[in-house]
């Protein structure tokens, strides 16, 4: 099922072509030292209002079906978009994908919105350039046994939504709002965002603060942006959290990027992750509360991610990097996640052949179709 808005106005073509980078190379020390800082800055910056006046910046960067459209064309590629696209909003994919392991009736479906996933152009151009929006690209990669390495200017983000219908003007302000033709209005609840700054990536997750479940089972960190940098969960879950409010350091970084409307006090960074493991080798972990729903105690996006590779039938060993009991996977990859030889490897012997190609962390290669000329 989706949900589709109109499209808004047309942006200016050199407006596209002339925004700043968001990201660069030297941006790796702050996102390695200070990652809570680092995620704030991109999340202000994302959020910048787009020269349509109508959008944020990322709301009219490329989505999955303009990326991988579903009649591919080896001759007439993907163009980066010059207006904001038609939105087209989706169940959330990751309970989707786990109903198919473990059954609906062991599922509980999030009835909080849904999701879309967007790229910069960074991200966009290495994709397309690199034949890998249609499914034969991607089997020449894998076929050409070298690892993909996205630019470091690259940014790929996940957003939900949920309606807001019969919600109160009090509590409706407290939201990002987009509205369809018909003045149904949609509320901003959660932001993934990734980043190719360092070669593992950023990932960061963002809430509403008035998500129920904000902080359950593994709690909420933020040694930046929020005055309790370390929120505990609660004893029983779907209780509530007070409010994330902000530090004078936060309030300067909205203020000085011209971000003053009052919904953004209402928005907290759930947490970051910058690595699969603490030093001690005990797996981290990141998850938001409404796109990871019911398996929360083992999510990591790093690891999750780290599974997305592909073999010369476009497949994936996994299903959205799940286990087959529908868990996540904690800490750092396994080896023969990739690889047709067997474990235990000696890593002091040549690397042998990929039997699945890592894809660099995206997920969204799943999406691509076979070309049709």
């Amino acid at each position: 099922m989706s949900l589709r808005f109109a499209s808004m106005v047309c942006l200016a073509a050199v407006a596209v072509a002339t925004a700043p980078a968001l990201t660069h190379a030297d941006d790796a020390e702050l996102a390695l030292n200070s990652p809570d800082q680092f995620n704030w800055s991109l999340f202000v910056k994302v959020n910048a209002p787009a020269p349509d006046g109508k959008n944020r910046l990322w709301e009219t960067w490329a989505d999955n079906p303009t990326t991988f459209p579903s009649r591919p064309s080896r001759t007439d590629k993907p163009k980066f978009p010059t207006q904001a696209p038609q939105r087209a909003l989706e169940a959330v994919s990751q309970q989707i994908l786990r109903a198919a392991l473990i059954g609906r009736n062991r599922l509980r479906i999030s009835p909080d919105g849904s999701e879309e996933v967007r790229r910069n152009q960074a991200s966009f151009d290495f994709i397309v350039n690199n034949n890998l929006y249609f499914r034969e690209g991607i089997v020449d990669a894998v076929k050409a046994q070298k690892p993909l390495s996205f630019p470091p200017e690259s940014i790929e983000l996940k957003a939900v939504w949920k309606p807001m219908d019969g919600l109160a003007p009090a509590q409706r302000a407290r939201y990002y709002v987009n509205k369809t033709p018909d003045g149904r209005e949609f509320g901003l609840v959660g932001l993934h965002i990734m980043t190719k700054a360092v070669p593992n990536w950023t990932w960061a997750t963002f809430e509403q603060a008035d998500n129920v479940a904000r902080c359950d089972i593994i709690g909420c960190r933020d040694h930046f942006g929020t005055e309790k940098a370390d929120v505990k969960p609660n004893d029983m879950p779907n209780k509530g959290y007070p409010e994330c409010k902000h530090t004078a350091a936060l309030d300067k970084m909205f203020t000085d990027a011209g971000l003053r409307e009052g919904f953004w006090a209402f928005y907290c960074l759930k947490g970051s992750q910058i690595d699969f493991a603490d030093q001690s080798a005990w797996g981290t972990r990141l998850a938001n509360s409404i796109t990871e729903d019911g398996f929360v105690d083992t999510s990591s996006c790093m690891s999750c991610h780290s599974r997305s590779a592909l073999n010369t039938s476009a497949k994936s060993k996994f299903s959205g990097g799940f286990n087959p009991d529908g868990t996540g996977p904690l800490g750092y990859p396994d080896p023969g996640t990739f690889f047709a030889t067997k474990p235990p490897f000696k890593f002091t012997d040549p690397r042998p052949p990929y039997q699945f190609l890592p894809m660099d962390f995206v997920w969204s290669f799943t999406k691509a179709r076979s070309a049709v000329q």
